[in-house]
Order: structure tokens, then sequence, then C-alpha cells
């Protein structure tokens, strides 16, 4: 990693009750359990020099500085460097705190940060009219030589992969942030706990749900009901089936519709658009239906019901549904799948039904 720029420091030590914690700090980390650094200084007896501005702002120790104020020491060893500017005084923050452990939201944070950086020194370069990078930017700081964007290089400085999974990840922060403004602080916690001990995944699919679904999410998860957004889909579209006024009986005949939406739904989306037959219910009310090559369950409101059904259609679905249960090729499947996600059928698709079943019952039939 290249220098940063030189900075003047002295050594020297302060009262620590005289020190500030630097504003992007707490934003970026937060508040830190410190009961074990406080047990290691207090047998030790010592603490590492902590580095604060001459204005006395802490840029690295915060976490050595909270124990010594809880140890109750009268002086604290500190390096009193001057920066030049403030974009280098955030850069020792960031840099200072690399390699300390850190939760997903936290990586974020620091992420931002050096996307801000980065940008305050583009826009530097492009008023000074320089084309190339400076030495000791962020691009040489993150990648030795490597090429990507600025979101792929900082995505992997902090460690959260790819540019893709970092711009994900930091929907999901903003989203704390907003709920933390409008004061929902539960809210915002449970979105921390996804984002930090589930996945960026899990929070970002409930991110693209409507704000109601995720109100009701939130809350059964802020209450204990369910640990994780797909628990509480679960318990959600539960009720949702049992409360449907829409009665399916044996022998009905309905469209899979899942809402794309639900993406903690169970059911499988990709018998989208495929019409099936109702067999029954199944375990906690849900619908079996029939779709020919396999049962499956589904809520309720997934199935689009199909009033009073063609003659034709009765027809053609009692044989789509046969001859999906046999041993079937791509070509085959594949105009099976043409016309189990049509209600009304042309002579020339008929014509080929007739064909396929000849084919793939009558050797069956005189071979039994």
């Amino acid at each position: 990693m290249p220098a940063l720029p030189d900075t003047h420091s002295t050594v020297t030590t302060v009262d620590p009750k005289t020190l500030k914690p630097h504003a992007r700090y707490l934003k970026i980390y937060g508040r830190m359990n410190i009961e074990e650094l406080v047990e290691q200084i207090q047998l030790s007896n010592w603490i590492n020099p902590i580095l604060i501005t001459p204005k006395h702002i802490i840029v690295s120790g915060h976490r050595r500085w909270q124990a010594a104020l809880q140890l109750k020491w009268n002086t604290i060893p500190v390096e009193i460097r001057a920066f030049p500017n403030r974009l280098s005084e955030l850069e020792a923050l960031l840099s200072e705190n690399l390699a300390r452990p850190k939760t997903r939201e936290q990586k974020v944070r620091e992420a931002n940060s050096w996307k801000e950086i980065e940008s305050a020194r583009a826009k530097q370069r492009q008023e000074a009219g320089i084309k190339i990078e400076e030495p000791g930017d962020l691009m040489d700081i993150f990648s030795e030589g490597r090429k990507g964007t600025t979101r792929d290089l900082v995505a992997a400085k902090v460690g959260l992969g790819s540019g893709v999974t970092y711009t994900k990840a930091a929907k999901v922060v903003a989203q704390i942030d907003t709920e933390t403004k409008a004061g929902n602080e539960e809210w915002a916690e449970v979105w921390r706990s996804i984002l930090n001990t589930v996945s960026i995944q899990a929070a970002y699919s409930l991110l693209k749900l409507p704000r109601k679904q995720q109100k009701q999410i939130l809350d059964l998860i802020a209450t204990g009901a369910a640990r994780t957004p797909k628990e509480a889909a679960l318990l959600l579209a539960e009720e949702a089936s049992l409360d449907d006024p829409r009665l399916f009986v044996a022998g009905d005949y309905a469209v899979v519709n899942i809402d794309p939406n639900l993406t903690f739904a169970p059911s499988d989306q990709r018998w989208n658009g495929y019409w099936g037959r109702v067999e029954g219910t199944g375990t906690s009310g849900l619908i079996v239906l029939n779709l020919g090559s396999e049962m499956l369950q589904f809520y309720s409101r997934d199935l689009v019901e199909i009033d009073q059904p063609s003659d034709e259609l009765l027809q053609v679905a009692s044989k789509v549904l046969q001859l999906r249960s046999l041993d079937l090729d791509e070509l085959e499947i594949a105009l099976l799948d043409v016309l189990q996600q049509r209600l009304e059928f042309t002579p020339r698709q008929l014509l080929y039904l007739e064909y396929l079943e000849k084919v793939l019952t009558l050797p069956r039939l005189s071979g039994s």
C-alpha cells in the first residue's frame, strides 16, 4: 500500500476526557463491545498510542480510548498528527481500521467512504486537467494494477466481493438509515440483523417487496415470531391461504400465477403460466396441483381458477397430463409446454398432440 501523505506528528500524553470521537467513525462503525479489550488493558497496564488531530479528534484508537475512560485513566499516550485536508484524515481513519473484524453493514459504510474519497480526488484531477491517476490515489491503493469499476475496487477492498454485491448491500444500508431517520429504530435493527446475520441477498430481496409486505415481515421478525424473512413470508403466506375465500376442489383446473415479488414463497415459479388439475388439499391447507410430470403444493393465492373450462380444454388437459408422466425427450417436452400454457388450441396444435399420443402411448399399450 502506498504511504499516506507526509504529515507532521508528535507523541505525547493527554487526559482521555479531552478527546472526542471522530464523527465518521461513529457513522461507519457505531458503538463496539469493549469488555474484552478493557480486561486486556487492565492486565497489561499499557495502551498503544491513540492517533488524534491537533483538535483532539480521534482518528484511530476509539475502542482504546473508550477502555481508558472506563478504567478511569487520567492520562493516555497519543500521537498528534496534522492532516493536510479532510480526505487525508478520512483515508487515515479507514486505513487504520483495515484489519479489524467488521459486520457487513460496517464494510458497506467503509466502501461508501472510499468511494467518496475517490470521487473527490477524481473531481480534483478533472479541475486540474490531469487525466492520469495521481500516485497514491485510491486506484493504486486498491488494485496494484487491477482493472475494474470503482464499485468493484471498493468492494474488493472492504471484503464484499463484487461491485454487484456491494451495490445490493449499500441499498439495504440506505434503508437502515431511512428507518432510523423516520424513528423506526426497531425496524432499522431488523434490517441490520438480516444484513449482518442472514445474508445480503435475503435483505435485498426483502427490500424489493412492496412496502406493505416489508412491514408485515419486519414486524414478525421484530416480535420474535420469525427469525428470517423466509420464515416470516411463509407464515404470512400460510395465513393468507387459510383466509383466502377462493376454494378449490378436486377436479378444478387452475393456472399457476405466482407473484414474482414474493421471492420467499415456497412455490416453484418455473411453473408460472402452466395449468394443472387440482387433486385436493395437502399440508397446511395448500392446494395439490397435478402438473403431469409432478404433483406440487401451492397457496391458493398462487393459483387462478379456470372458470368453466371448455370441453376441448378438458380433453387436451387429460391427454397432456397423462403424456407428461411418460419418459419424454426435449422436443416432446417442448411441444407439451406450449399446449400446457394455452386455453385455446389451433387445429395444427391438436394434430401434434394426436401424433404425440400415438407415438408415445400406442407402443406401450401394444407391448403390455
